[in-house]
């Protein structure tokens, strides 16, 4: 890079918290960089139960704004899952130096394909959707999104799974009728460098989303499919070696 190591935020996906991005962590702050992973609005371990009741996509993405206008310079954002929409809502509000997508769930206007829809279902089916209040994470949540993980390691994980807000998964996962448009992100105000990149074997999203995102922006994009890995590619087992992936992409990216 031709200047001095930008800032790196990390924006964890739904249920979990900044604790998903530990190997990450560890990797860029060994390397230099200035790392931050923050937990969504009322995603730390105890927050009080009925506290996500209509917080949304819009609310996610404020308290983050604040974050990173208070850095040295606009940072790196890396996203997952949810995290990777609000990463992109971010960059729309001039608020990145590039973007980083992983297994991102996809701003409104891209149409999911019949896989992504029945998964969709499937989980609201199983946990329940309610606009104005928290939803509880149900074991099936880990059966989709942490399948790679051996049944003894997802059960460790999910024991760290905390409430999302209905309304942020509402409109993330079924913009089609959110007459808000809260996962709205103007593609021509996004023009910084985009990775969007996916597991061959996600339950939740597809190759064809996520090189949809890709194609989306109109600033630099890559797409990349990692073979053998699945929705949490960002700590399953085979993703040992992501670190090391998304900071090459980044040096490229910004040199």
């Amino acid at each position: 890079m031709g200047r001095a190591l930008p800032p790196i935020v990390f924006v964890h996906g739904a249920f979990v918290g900044g604790w998903s991005w530990e190997p990450f962590v560890r990797w860029f702050g060994h390397r230099g960089f200035d790392v931050h992973a923050p937990n969504l609005r009322h995603h730390e371990p105890g927050a009080p139960r009925g506290s996500l009741h209509d917080v949304g996509l819009e609310d996610y993405t404020d308290d983050l704004a604040v974050l990173v206008e208070g850095l040295s310079e606009a940072p790196v954002l890396v996203g997952h899952s949810l995290g990777g929409l609000i990463c992109q809502k971010l960059a729309a509000r001039g608020l990145a130096r590039a973007l980083v997508l992983l297994a991102s769930s996809p701003p409104h206007g891209i149409l999911p394909g019949p896989g992504e829809i029945a998964a969709r279902m499937a989980l609201m089916g199983s946990m329940g959707m309610h606009l104005r209040k928290s939803v509880r994470p149900k074991f099936a949540l880990a059966e989709y999104a942490m399948d790679r993980f051996p049944p003894p390691m997802r059960e460790k994980m999910f024991r760290r799974f905390v409430p999302e807000s209905g309304r942020a998964l509402f409109e993330s996962l079924f913009w089609e009728l959110d007459h808000t448009r809260a996962s709205e992100v103007p593609p021509r105000r996004v023009r910084v460098p985009v990775l969007s990149a996916i597991g061959s074997d996600d339950s939740l999203f597809s190759q064809t989303t996520a090189r949809a995102i890709a194609q989306r922006y109109p600033g630099p994009a890559s797409f990349h499919v990692f073979p053998g890995l699945g929705h949490y590619l960002i700590g399953e087992p085979g993703s040992e070696t992501m670190p090391a992936f998304v900071e090459g992409w980044i040096r490229r990216a910004l040199a």
